[in-house]
């Protein structure tokens, strides 16, 4: 087996793929393992001597129409695009340390209308995924309970809201007019912090237990994958208590989100920019720019876009 031959068995697969879905482009494709003579896999068969060569490839793809739109609406601003990357692929670019390289980690970012994770072996992709329910349904769910608007529920959440209501006093309560909201039911002036809890524990709960099943059909069929470490970011990861909702429902240690994080600017240490953050990263290491890390908070040759970014958003 030589490297023509990966290079053609990998290529036919692609083509192959987009012949069957013309309405769709890849982004992404990551090989996750070749299997030689129909049983044995190995990484790398070159150099090795076989009847027959397969790959198994994890793909990443959108619809042409959509990056066709997106761009588009890009263009008007002057801005031109050199790739499309994947938001996963973005998040996870932050903690992909040479010591998170060494594990098999699951990264979930909680976003405000979706939920997407990313699932890495040994530092490479193995699989990645989403649900669609995000941090804005956690709200929603509020507004709905108490009978107030979207934004008083945000507020809600964000100052007085825990995914742990076991941790506060029955009795304890918070007074709605002392916080500026008005319920449209008037009988309501207050509200227990347990059942505030338990309206965001259970979508929290939803929201893990799907990824955890998704998680659970995929190791089905391979048996070999062990999840080693789980990073929770996005602006749903900043919930007080979820990370301990995420511990019970996955059975995994979870990770703080700043645990080998690779740090870029003091003004972008929020799990909220790990995106944005991780494609600065993804951009740096394709073209060879040197970052370094927390010491100095510091990337050669993009720390101009880096200071454009945080005086502008």
């Amino acid at each position: 087996i030589t490297a023509k031959d990966k290079s053609n068995i990998i290529t036919n697969l692609l083509s192959s793929y987009l012949e069957n879905n013309p309405k769709k482009e890849i982004i992404h494709f990551f090989i996750n393992n070749y299997v030689i003579d129909g049983v044995n896999e190995v990484k790398d068969p070159e150099t090795l001597f076989a009847n027959s060569l397969k790959v198994r490839v994890f793909i990443v793809t959108a619809k042409c129409s959509y990056l066709m739109n997106l761009a588009n609406y890009i263009g008007r601003h002057h801005i031109d695009i050199e790739k499309f990357i994947a938001a996963p692929i973005a998040f996870s670019s932050c903690y992909l340390s040479e010591e998170n390289k060494e594990k098999n980690s699951l990264y979930i970012d909680i976003g405000a209308l979706q939920t997407e994770f990313i699932l890495f072996e040994k530092g490479e992709v193995f699989y990645m995924d989403y649900v669609p329910i995000g941090a804005d349904f956690i709200t929603s769910d509020i507004a709905k309970c108490l009978s107030i608007d979207f934004n008083s529920a945000e507020r809600l959440k964000t100052i007085h809201g825990t995914a742990d209501p076991g941790i506060y006093d029955k009795n304890r309560f918070i007074d709605l007019k002392a916080n500026s909201i008005i319920s449209s039911n008037k009988a309501m002036d207050n509200i227990s912090y347990e059942i505030l809890g338990k309206i965001i524990k259970s979508r929290v709960e939803e929201i893990f237990e799907i990824i955890n099943n998704k998680i659970i059909d995929l190791t089905y069929t391979d048996s070999s994958y062990n999840i080693d470490s789980v990073t929770l970011t996005g602006g749903g990861s900043l919930l007080f208590g979820i990370k301990d909702v995420a511990r019970i429902v996955l059975n995994q240690k979870i990770d703080s989100s700043f645990n080998n994080k690779i740090i870029i600017n003091d003004g972008l240490t929020s799990p909220i920019y790990d995106t944005l953050v991780g494609m600065i990263l993804f951009i740096g290491q394709k073209h060879k720019l040197r970052y370094v890390n927390s010491n100095n908070n510091s990337i050669a040759g993009l720390k101009k876009l880096v200071n454009w970014i945080v005086k502008n958003f």
